[in-house]
């Protein structure tokens, strides 16, 4: 009964629906080059362009949306992109991204599809910042700060939002738009990196 009442929760529900568009992300080459930590500093200013880009578009949609501020309080997406813009800063990345289009975040149930992906991610950024640490990366240092989670309760954080998600997405056309939100994230990041991006180190 306790396993059935897991998977039927809303957060499970919505993975399952976002698995194939979460794994198309990952066979990105410049994504799976720095889900090993084998990246150039050319590649890393690029990659941390873009999350900049990304983040601060999903987040000014969602701060546009009736109760918006309210639904990113449950999150750490301000915090992350406020680190992506000052790596940004501080690695002097020349390469300019333009204005990344949302139009999938249409409400509350979409923004939180969205957030779910981003705020997801934290889970895999502890693990690749592990891995820059070890091909020699300063992690924690300015212009490293994104993929700092030592010290985070990364997980513990994961499992606190999952639980507003099925509080807030019990109804079923919320959960609808909640995996649209999610797709258009996944396949946001898949376009943004492969289509500005899809060479390797220079």
């Amino acid at each position: 009964m306790t396993l059935n009442l897991a998977i039927n929760a809303p957060s499970e529900r919505l993975r399952f629906a976002c698995d194939a568009a979460h794994g198309a992300t990952e066979q990105v080459p410049l994504l799976a080059k720095l889900a090993t930590g084998d990246v150039s500093d050319a590649d890393y200013g690029r990659i941390m362009a873009i999350f900049a880009a990304l983040f601060e578009a999903i987040i000014l949609r969602i701060q546009a949306l009736p109760g918006g501020l309210n639904l990113l309080a449950l999150t750490h997406l301000a915090a992350r992109a406020r680190q992506a813009q000052a790596d940004v800063q501080s690695l002097a990345v020349q390469d300019r991204v333009g204005a990344l289009g949302v139009p999938f975040i249409r409400g509350s149930g979409s923004a939180l599809g969205a957030m779910y992906a981003l705020e997801g991610a934290r889970l895999g950024g502890a693990m690749i910042g592990a891995r820059l640490r070890r091909a020699g990366r300063p992690v924690g240092a300015a212009g490293y700060s994104f993929f700092e989670f030592r010290d985070v309760p990364v997980a513990e954080d994961w499992r606190a939002f999952k639980s507003h998600l099925d509080r807030l997405l019990a109804e079923e056309a919320q959960l609808d738009e909640a995996v649209l939100g999610a797709r258009g994230v996944f396949e946001l990041i898949a376009q943004a990196f492969g289509d500005r991006f899809t060479g390797g180190s220079e």
